[in-house]
């Protein structure tokens, strides 16, 4: 029997789908011409190097069927490039006085002068500049220490303003050098001036006029008597200043009370330091001569007014003035009568003395 013969299928393997999308003929041929034109321009200028030839400034034409590119304008003069008259434009003619016009300093070239005239950082010299005003603000008060109005000026005051959304204009530049006095002669901390400088901004915030830094330092108490000023007057006399104060008082009144004088900074120093200090103020007979050569006056013409007999009062005496008390200060009537010396009067305030 002949045998069953089995027929299998052989596997189809499929081919991959592709999904092409359809491209428009004339937008491939525009590409492509495209793309000739810009191989031909950049090879151009290169193939005329080579050969020692100069490249000209013109507009080129491409010439399609023959694949290369030729000459179609210069473009060497102004006239090249096609410019007309704006019709709607009426000519300017400038007058004589324009020779006369200064330019004002632009920022880079004040920013320059800031760093070489006063002496400031790159950093800080680039925020002075900033604005005119700020420029402006910042050379009317670093006339004294230009490295410290610039310090206070950009570190300080451009961030109380800031937060306050002030511009320079709102603080008073007297004011401002005024503050900066009292902290380069360390008659304030860095921390008190900032706060003076707080309550200025404040009050021209309410619309107030504000204090003087100085009566802020006197009402508020903020001057630096601390050990620090002590400590360091120590260590200079040590190191041979001369020891000069200006008067023996030991205190004097203040609006919070009596407060320590001159005479009880100078003793503490003496006692650190072992040497006495030489007090050229009251009743030091040189002051009181100087006094009078000043006015001109004699001394039977003239009259002391103080407010303590151990200063004023025989200051007064020793120089043959007459002499008036005025209870306004440390000194008290039952006070009075120990002295060897008195006064010529005694009146409770100065409103009671008649010139």
């Amino acid at each position: 029997m002949p045998a069953r013969v089995q027929h299998r299928r052989a596997p189809v393997k499929h081919a991959p789908v592709v999904h092409q999308q359809k491209c428009p003929r004339g937008e491939l041929e525009a590409f492509r011409l495209d793309a000739l034109q810009n191989v031909i321009q950049l090879a151009q200028p290169r193939l005329l190097l080579r050969r020692g030839q100069i490249v000209t400034r013109e507009t080129r034409h491409f010439v399609e069927a023959r694949g290369v590119t030729t000459s179609s304008r210069s473009k060497e003069e102004e006239n090249d490039y096609r410019y007309f008259p704006e019709p709607d434009l009426l000519p300017l003619r400038v007058a004589s006085w324009v020779d006369a016009i200064e330019l004002p300093e632009l920022p880079d070239a004040r920013r320059e002068r800031f760093i070489s005239q006063y002496g400031v950082s790159p950093e800080h010299a680039k925020t002075l500049t900033g604005g005119l005003k700020l420029a402006e603000f910042y050379e009317t008060v670093a006339s004294e220490d230009p490295a410290l109005a610039a310090t206070w000026t950009a570190d300080y005051l451009l961030g109380e303003l800031n937060y306050r959304d002030f511009s320079i204009d709102a603080m008073p530049a007297e004011l401002f050098k005024e503050l900066l006095t009292l902290v380069k002669n360390s008659a304030i901390t860095d921390k008190s001036a900032v706060e003076i400088l707080r309550i200025i901004l404040d009050a021209v915030k309410e619309g107030k006029n504000p204090e003087r830094p100085q009566e802020i330092v006197t009402r508020l108490g903020l001057a630096k008597t601390s050990g620090d000023q002590i400590t360091i007057a120590i260590r200079l006399i040590n190191q041979g200043a001369r020891f000069i104060a200006t008067n023996p008082d030991p205190s004097g009144p203040s609006e919070n009370g009596i407060v320590p004088a001159t005479g009880a900074m100078a003793a503490l120093i003496e006692k650190a330091t072992g040497k006495e200090a030489f007090f050229v103020g009251k009743p030091n007979p040189l002051m009181m001569r100087s006094a009078l050569n000043h006015l001109g006056v004699h001394s039977e013409t003239a009259v002391m007014i103080g407010d303590r007999m151990d200063t004023d009062i025989i200051a007064g005496v020793e120089a043959g003035m007459e002499t008036i008390l005025v209870l306004t200060g440390v000194t008290r009537r039952a006070d009075i009568e120990p002295f060897p010396y008195q006064p010529g009067r005694i009146v409770d305030s100065l409103a009671e003395i008649e010139v």
